[in-house]
């Protein structure tokens, strides 16, 4: 239960972790409780609380060395790296993930040893190794493959963007953001969706999308607000604010001025996760501008466009029935002909054309 909350409630994740730890740490120690002190350190570091998940990990690092097991070691190592990282930590969380692969990998759970190979390689480009931190990226991404673990890829392909973001690679960034957008939508994983937004914002402001990077760091907000941890505030950043992307959107907001600014951010924060995976797409295109749907737009009525923006806000078909007093078969005979006309046939299609017209 710990575990399977991880993702969706912090709170209640650590609430059973610590019920673990407290109904086991009157007993002769065992492996369960070293893996169950690692999660927990995890969690307080997510909350925030760093000393604590430090010390949490150092305990369940050196119980889980004690008792010989490598796996509740290589948990301990990861969240205590990951507790170092959202204090910018860099050299502890290099120290801590150089020692998770020390362990022989091939008798862990492929899932942490593929974790802890990306993040090492994520922690040495912050600290300027870049050529090593390819490698390893390489590595956990082959792993990831022939492991057939999506997520996974999708994680180390947004570790590969980060890299050639770094150095100055930005058409492969790019790409390898279409690769992540495309795993997402197989997998509805929504941390890769959010993290994929977070790298857009700087990917927009390397090229001076000022524009582009407001309403992408607003609609990172919208959909960290639709999917991130229900029960728990969505603007909860355990890493806290980075000065860069901090000094990057001040130069958005000037360079735009208030009003275009604020009509920029108000877009953002007006669309839905599957909209905001569709502006991804726009954004990591090949061409250096959003291409627009003016074309198939006037094709549409003005009845027509106003399904096409209900669809592009996410209301099903009875949704958008009920808000224009119409029938569903009516909505979906409006649909049929807005495909014909445009040759969009999903409704992503048809988000995507929302997006391009400016319509959302």
């Amino acid at each position: 239960l710990g575990l399977l909350t991880a993702a969706s409630s912090v709170t209640t994740s650590f609430s059973h972790l610590t019920a673990i730890r407290d109904a086991l740490t009157e007993r002769a120690p065992v492996p369960l409780l070293a893996r169950a002190l690692a999660w927990r350190a995890g969690a307080l570091a997510n909350l925030g609380r760093m000393p604590e998940a430090d010390a949490e990990g150092r305990h369940a690092l050196a119980l889980a060395r004690d008792l010989g097991d490598p796996a509740g070691e290589a948990y301990a190592l990861y969240w205590l790296a990951t507790a170092a990282l959202y204090v910018a930590n860099h050299e502890d969380a290099e120290t801590w993930l150089r020692q998770a692969q020390r362990i022989d990998q091939a008798i862990l759970p492929g899932w942490i040893s593929r974790h802890n190979t990306n993040s090492l390689a994520r922690v040495l480009d912050e600290v300027g190794k870049a050529a090593e931190a390819q490698r390893y990226c390489a590595d956990a991404l082959a792993m990831a493959k022939q492991a057939g673990a999506l997520y996974d890829q999708g994680d180390c392909l947004l570790t590969m963007a980060v890299l050639d973001l770094h150095g100055g690679r930005l058409a492969e960034a790019r790409a390898h953001v279409r690769e992540v957008i495309e795993l997402y939508e197989q997998t509805s994983a929504s941390l890769l969706l959010i993290n994929c937004l977070d790298l857009c914002v700087d990917l927009c402001a390397a090229t001076q999308r000022w524009r582009e990077a407001i309403t992408v760091w607003a609609s990172l907000a919208a959909v960290r607000r639709a999917i991130w941890m229900q029960g728990e505030s969505p603007e909860d950043d355990p890493a806290g604010g980075q000065p860069e992307r901090r000094e990057s959107l001040r130069k958005a907001w000037e360079a735009m001025g208030l009003t275009a600014a604020r009509a920029a951010e108000e877009r953002g924060a007006a669309m839905t996760p599957p909209a905001a995976a569709e502006y991804v797409l726009l954004l990591a295109a090949d061409t250096a501008d959003e291409p627009t749907a003016m074309p198939a737009l006037e094709q549409l009525s003005a009845r027509e466009r106003e399904l096409v923006t209900l669809v592009a806000r996410g209301r099903t078909n009875s949704q958008i029935a009920a808000q224009l007093s119409i029938s569903v078969r009516t909505v979906r005979s409006h649909l049929d002909r807005i495909r014909g006309k445009t040759g969009s046939q999903r409704r992503a299609d048809l988000t995507r054309l929302a997006l391009q017209a400016n319509l959302v």
